[in-house]
């Protein structure tokens, strides 16, 4: 069986690599953004350089491709909490699975609610109770 304090940490983990995985998600774009406006500039060229020196568009490209192995190891680290959330959540009612996962979605207890049709300060509520089954479940995995 897990705590509280346990469950609570397996979520907020779950939204911490969310938020990591928007921000890797933000950085890729940049970093496309930044090589097709290199590769413009010089009119579609790859090459600025001599052949011993890298250059502006292969940084770019380099860091870019580093930037998706980086975002595949934490979307797979996001879908293995998700899935350890899917296991520990399914004895949950709907209504209560629906709330947890707009929690790790980051909503707020207002959004939830009108998601929902409760108020922010019920949800409050029903998620303190959910922590207390959560941890009270045999199923619930032990948290890593």
């Amino acid at each position: 069986m897990a705590t509280t304090d346990e469950v609570k940490e397996m979520i907020q983990s779950a939204k911490s690599i969310e938020r990591e995985c928007e921000r890797f998600k933000r950085e890729i774009k940049q970093r496309r953004e930044e090589l097709l406006s290199i590769k413009s500039v010089m009119g579609g060229s790859e090459r600025v350089m001599s052949s011993e020196q890298i250059s502006m568009p292969e940084r770019v490209y380099f860091s870019l491709e580093k930037l998706y192995v980086q975002y595949s190891n934490v979307l797979q680290q996001l879908n293995d909490k998700r899935n350890e959330i899917e296991q520990a959540i399914s004895a949950l009612d709907p209504i209560e699975q629906e709330i947890v996962r707009a929690w790790i979605n980051g909503k707020t207890e207002e959004q939830i609610g009108a998601a929902v049709g409760y108020s922010g300060r019920h949800v409050r509520r029903v998620k303190r109770a959910i922590l207390i089954k959560l941890s009270n479940l045999k199923t619930c995995p032990p948290m890593s």
